[in-house]
């Protein structure tokens, strides 16, 4: 089973064909960005980044949806 087949993938909302995995909470990152005079660090929450085919150990596999003209 792979991160495509669990309940917590999905598509990042943010960037488009990137997806992430919303196991746990977003994590904080420092972002270094130009500035007048020097840098300026930004604070931001992110999801991991995974790949379709990436395995995790705590995969919940996501129910499959049924028609109901099935």
């Amino acid at each position: 089973m792979t991160c495509a087949d669990c309940v917590y993938f999905g598509l990042n909302p943010r960037d488009a064909g990137v997806f992430i995995c919303r196991r746990y909470p977003p994590r904080s990152q420092g972002v270094a960005l130009p500035a007048p005079g020097g840098v300026h660090i930004q604070i931001l929450a992110l999801w991991p980044s995974v790949n379709r085919e990436d395995h995790c150990g705590e995969l919940e596999v996501a129910p499959k949806v049924i028609s109901k003209n099935h």
